[in-house]
């Protein structure tokens, strides 16, 4: 694995704690305070309620865009389509 994509992948566990965070505290607890560090260390315990579908979402569409780089081939067809609608002589708006 690429030094890329176990940044975004950290990246990613990380706002998915913090969201899940935001979810289970009180409104106006800020990262830093004693109830966000108590639900922090609760998430990273693994007692965090994390259902299994959520998991498996996550994995499906991970997977999914990065099966045979599906991405980056679905980015291209749709700079090609585009390149396609835009005519040789540029409107004003253009």
């Amino acid at each position: 694995m690429g030094l890329v994509k176990r940044v975004i992948e950290a990246a990613d566990a990380e706002e998915a704690m913090n969201d899940w965070i935001r979810d289970n505290v009180d409104l106006g607890v800020e990262e830093g305070d004693e109830e966000w560090e108590e639900a922090k260390r609760e998430y990273l315990s693994g007692a965090a309620d994390i259902t299994d579908w959520e998991l498996e979402d996550y994995d499906l569409e991970l997977e999914r865009l990065t099966a045979d780089d599906l991405a980056h081939a679905s980015f291209c067809n749709q700079m090609a389509d585009l390149e396609d609608e835009v005519s040789d002589t540029p409107s004003e708006s253009m």
